[in-house]
């Protein structure tokens, strides 16, 4: 929910942006030579969560394999005001962008940046409009139109009294998937107005998008893995279009039980191309399962030393330009 890289394939110059939701991203146009683990995590933390003075920030670990994973720039960023969650990050263009949650409720959500993932800038602020809250926000370059897009979860209906975005509320209404695409010539400044995604044939409230691009699957190219909020499982979907609409295949694993938060990236195990899903137990501890694909995923285990000290985020692959 509100905590929060490229797929598939051959090309070896381009980034898999935590699935930017495993789809190629952007080529790579410098590399900070201090990183040289492969896979980058952005994650937050949070003190007196959703208390008035709750104070967060970003965390970034590195890691070889995707799922041992070690502290690299720690406390590297804190909002001017609101907060920082569910962090979404992306190699665009020469740098490094993250998409976050700047509140429990509220319309926004905020871009920062930096060159060397230690040093974070404000980009932007975006108002997606008429909606109670704005959670779980999600970079993914789409490789059919070459396009940077955003999916966030968007909660129609009645607004919080408070104006302290830190104070959570919950306003009526379901939460939905939206998509909105970055304006040609902006580098991530301006954005398209959100559109709703489509989950067919299904009314529930859904939260936590995260979509994978499987370039091999004719059939089915995307996929979308999704938090039902009515079961609090995660859901398994599929669609022909980035912005859908989603039919339904089944709940990911029925044996992983509540969980919340998804993000996929890809790595290479044994010689094979595997996927790896993260996803967080709702009781402070972060796991992640395993599957070759997208269909049939392991049971979940804990990540590793870090399972108690991250919270929803996302995984960058890096790649050699």
């Amino acid at each position: 929910m509100l905590k929060k890289l490229y797929s598939l394939g051959t090309l070896s110059s381009f980034l898999l942006a935590s699935i930017t939701h495993a789809a190629p991203s952007p080529p790579i146009t410098a590399r900070s030579p201090e990183v040289d683990k492969k896979y980058i995590f952005a994650t937050f933390h949070a003190e007196k969560e959703q208390q008035p003075d709750e104070k967060t920030s970003l965390n970034i670990y590195w890691s070889d394999n995707a799922h041992d994973f070690e502290e690299y720039a720690m406390d590297v960023y804190h909002p001017e005001k609101g907060v920082v969650r569910d962090p979404s990050i992306i190699h665009y263009l020469g740098k490094y962008y993250v998409v976050h949650t700047t509140g429990w409720h509220g319309n926004e959500i905020a871009i920062i940046s930096s060159d060397d993932l230690k040093s974070w800038s404000p980009v932007t602020t975006i108002n997606v409009g008429d909606f109670g809250a704005a959670w779980a926000p999600e970079f993914f370059w789409d490789p059919n139109d070459q396009s940077l897009n955003i999916i966030v979860s968007l909660q129609k209906g009645g607004h919080c009294p408070s104006l302290n975005f830190n104070i959570p509320c919950r306003p009526a209404g379901q939460f939905k998937p939206f998509i909105m695409s970055a304006n040609a010539g902006e580098t991530a400044k301006s954005w398209s107005e959100p559109k709703e995604i489509e989950l067919v044939t299904n009314r529930d409230s859904h939260i936590d998008m995260f979509v994978v691009h499987k370039g091999d699957d004719q059939e089915r190219p995307y996929h979308a893995f999704i938090k039902n909020e009515k079961s609090k499982v995660i859901e398994h979907w599929w669609s022909g279009s980035v912005a859908g609409p989603y039919n339904w295949i089944g709940v990911a694993n029925g044996k992983w039980g509540k969980m919340e938060g998804p993000a996929v990236t890809q790595v290479e195990s044994d010689g094979k191309t595997k996927w790896i899903l993260y996803a967080d137990n709702y009781h402070g501890t972060y796991f992640w399962a395993e599957s070759d694909n997208l269909y049939d995923w392991t049971e979940m285990k804990e990540l590793g030393n870090q399972s108690k000290n991250v919270r929803h985020g996302t995984v960058l692959k890096k790649t050699e330009p």
